[in-house]
């Protein structure tokens, strides 16, 4: 009897510990909403942001995610300062994605930033809430990257806004290795099946392909072939770093 009620104080003891870290986590969670709202418009019109290319190429990410060269970057400083004081992993690879993001936005000249902010960002919180949505559904930091460099399209006046929104979710809703295939132009036809399924890909009139059961002529078997669209050349150019021949 002893023993069984020794069981159930272990338990009920296990239980409040639990609780208690559901709940810090919940306050850390709401606490980081808090804190760096706000912060990414802030970052984008910074000067360090600029140089944040080059300690990346130099130290690396995780390197940078431990080191001082943050603390110009109030999103960056922030966020790094709450995950050190305990944020779980998830949390923790989510102030990677931010770096990665920032990395590519840092490409341009804070002029150009703080134009795109100017022209684009009338309500700071809306444009925040929806980057931030964009990150969090990325899947692989290559995808990050990779919608970073949508955006530093957009601050290079290369595409409009609206399709850099459009853009960066295709990105996040197609698989990886359709895209690099895609980039490659070598994508087989099942991965242009599923490119056509994100917006990446067209039906080509020309690449029809006929056949007939009887001689007949009457009952035709249709066989209907993919070619990449506009968005598909765009986000190709842009993953290789060709702003220059982007027009869209």
């Amino acid at each position: 009897m002893e023993e069984k009620a020794t069981g159930a104080a272990i338990n009920q003891k296990n239980m409040q510990r639990k609780d208690r870290v559901v709940c810090f986590e919940k306050e850390m969670q709401e606490e980081i909403k808090q804190y760096i709202d706000g912060e990414l418009v802030k970052s984008f019109e910074t000067q360090e942001l600029g140089r944040l290319a080059t300690e990346y190429a130099e130290l690396g990410l995780d390197s940078i995610i431990d080191d001082d060269v943050v603390k110009g970057i109030p999103i960056l400083r922030t966020a790094v300062s709450l995950a050190k004081i305990g944020l779980n992993i998830r949390d923790r690879l989510y102030v990677k994605k931010i770096v990665m993001f920032l990395v590519q936005v840092g490409g341009t000249a804070q002029e150009q930033r703080e134009e795109f902010i100017k022209k684009h960002c009338k309500d700071n919180k809306k444009f925040e809430e929806a980057v931030f949505l964009l990150l969090e559904n990325s899947d692989r930091t290559e995808k990050v990257s990779l919608i970073g460099k949508v955006f530093k399209a957009c601050i290079l006046g290369m595409i409009h806004y609206a399709n850099t929104f459009q853009i960066s979710e295709m990105v996040n809703r197609a698989y990886w290795a359709d895209l690099k295939d895609m980039f490659n132009g070598n994508e087989s036809e099942e991965q242009q099946q599923r490119l056509f399924t994100v917006g990446l890909m067209e039906f080509d009139p020309k690449t029809f392909q006929f056949a007939t059961t009887d001689g007949t002529g009457l009952d035709v078997i249709r066989k209907l072939r993919y070619k990449r669209n506009a968005y598909a050349n765009t986000l190709t150019m842009i993953h290789q770093e060709r702003f220059e021949n982007i027009a869209m």
